[in-house]
């Protein structure tokens, strides 16, 4: 009796941590799905710690389940993807999930479904890698499992500076440089993080990441959708980063290109940030981007179509229109900037605006936007100076615009390992350079 008594004692902490540690014992968790697009996570499943489990089943969970729907994932830096067309399970290109992991749903039936869980909560104790770059691929999709909802700087506390973007399916933060610092760009429209979301984050290095158990519960923020503008969402968008202090009195602010709306956001009293985001999937590039308000009467307001847009690696304000295709991360917009700003950019009639994927192997996407017809010069130099190729030359008129450098030289040898620079010159006057990164 006494040895039974004995392991009793010892068996007592390892179902206390069973039941207490690793989650909610055996349960089952129902959320509402809406269409079309839901960024999810699966914190509770029948498995053991961290362990995959096979995906169509936690799918056919689903109720009634779908006869048509894609579940896109991020894996090691590759987008895939599971469809199901006309009730059958069509492409399959990863097999499993876990609870660490963010994924994308999107259902393309109409209606009103459900999604049950079945099993134990994810540990709370749980890391979550964090990878700065995957196969030319920043991003990183992680699932949030703690049942307490953060403000996103209680989240990820321990983390915190080497984050520099946070993206969820209704908002983004991002860091810019402002004044030779690195600064947040936090829109008032940011909500706390809940049991069960997907995030899409970026780091400047590799860290590992422990959600915070030590901070209290965020309190419940809400901000309702846009009445006025109607826009279609996507898998992605474009974050924007508005200024609302000099627009007056505005209920929504919304995103034209033409006559359609690619994003809209409300506003409240005391906003001075604002994001909207931007579904440009449903335009063709080089389309410009205007911004129209409501003021919450029967009417909207257009805003000229150029603005103060600031650039993120250099907290730099151009004067410009903004076009779609033109490879941003984001976008800061300001509607108030100084006179000598104004006459810089007066004088400033292009500028690069992107390089990817960077490093690249075979070829680099090299984008570039010109403010008023120009002879644009674009070359790649080895880090001596020693010019290796033309990539762009020629009189370009006012847009945004796109080359391709092979990574070989004027002859079309490849060029070997190393940094090359890319520099703009506009009618024979040196504007700037950038550097890309060549791994074979």
């Amino acid at each position: 009796m006494k040895n039974i008594a004995s392991l009793r004692m010892l068996l007592l902490p390892m179902l206390l941590f069973f039941i207490i540690g690793s989650g909610r014992s055996q349960e089952t968790y129902t959320r509402s799905i809406t269409t079309p697009w839901r960024w999810l996570s699966f914190p509770r499943l029948k498995r053991e710690a961290n362990n995959p489990v096979l995906a169509i089943p936690v799918l056919e969970n689903l109720d009634p389940i779908p006869d048509n729907l894609y579940f896109h994932s991020n894996e090691e830096g590759y987008p895939q993807f599971i469809s199901r067309k006309y009730g059958t399970w069509d492409e399959i290109y990863f097999n499993n999930i876990f609870s660490t992991k963010g994924y994308k749903l999107n259902i393309l039936d109409v209606g009103s479904f459900t999604h049950t869980m079945y099993g134990t909560d994810l540990n709370p104790n749980t890391p979550i890698q964090l990878y700065a770059m995957q196969n030319n691929n920043p991003e990183n999709w992680i699932g949030y499992f703690l049942h307490r909802p953060l403000m996103p700087e209680d989240a990820f506390q321990g983390v915190w500076e080497y984050l520099t973007e946070i993206k969820t399916q209704y908002w983004t933060m991002a860091k810019i440089i402002i004044n030779g610092r690195p600064t947040w760009l936090r829109p008032s429209n940011v909500t706390p993080i809940k049991y069960g979301d997907a995030l899409v984050v970026k780091v400047s290095e590799d860290c590992t990441l422990y959600w915070n158990q030590t901070c209290e519960p965020a309190g419940e923020s809400l901000r309702v959708a846009p009445e006025y503008f109607d826009y279609i969402e996507y898998a992605d968008y474009q974050p924007w980063f508005i200024q609302t202090d000099s627009l007056g009195d505005v209920k929504e602010i919304g995103l034209m290109a033409g006559d359609v709306c690619i994003g809209a956001s409300t506003v409240k009293t005391g906003d001075t940030l604002v994001g909207v985001n931007a579904y440009t999937q449903a335009v063709p590039p080089g389309t410009p981007i205007t911004i129209a308000t409501w003021d919450g009467l029967k009417s909207t307001a257009a805003i000229t179509g150029k603005y103060f847009v600031i650039r993120p690696e250099t907290g730099r304000k151009e004067y410009r229109t903004v076009h779609t295709g033109e490879g941003q991360p984001f976008y800061y917009i300001s509607f108030t900037g100084q006179q000598n700003e104004l006459q810089q950019n007066r004088e400033q009639t292009a500028f690069l605006s992107g390089i990817s994927p960077n490093p690249c192997k075979e070829a680099a996407f090299i984008r570039f936007n010109v403010l008023k017809e120009a002879d644009v010069a674009i070359e790649i130099s080895d880090i001596n100076g020693r010019r290796i190729s033309t990539v762009a030359k020629g009189v370009y008129p006012e847009g945004s615009f796109e080359v391709v450098w092979k990574t070989t030289d004027a002859y079309g040898k490849p060029v070997e390992n190393g940094i090359y620079i890319v520099s703009l010159a506009v009618d024979d006057r040196f504007i700037e350079n950038q550097k890309v990164v060549v791994i074979r």
